[in-house]
């Protein structure tokens, strides 16, 4: 199991990312490049999803990963966040 997944999340988001800019490259849409070079890549591949966890206490990733189009995954919790979206 990674970090608590369950209830065949790994199976509908078996790939992991994790992004970590620094605030000064923050708000460029350089997060949303990454997500999307990643997806498109992953779609090439065939792999259903994507998944993440981040800081529980990090509002601002929670909103810009909301206003990406990410869901909470079953398996969250309120202190161990865990969310998912489409590959394609």
């Amino acid at each position: 199991m990674v970090r608590g997944l369950r209830h065949g999340e790994l199976t509908t988001h078996p790939a992991h990312l994790h992004i970590d800019l620094l605030p000064v490259l923050q708000r460029r849409g350089l997060g949303s490049r990454l997500i999307d070079t990643l997806r498109a890549a992953l779609a090439e591949r065939d792999v259903p999803g994507v998944h993440l966890g981040y800081a529980a206490e990090n509002v601002a990733a929670r909103k810009f990963y909301d206003r990406y189009g990410f869901t909470e995954l079953p398996s969250s919790t309120p202190t161990s966040p865990l969310l998912g979206i489409a590959s394609s």
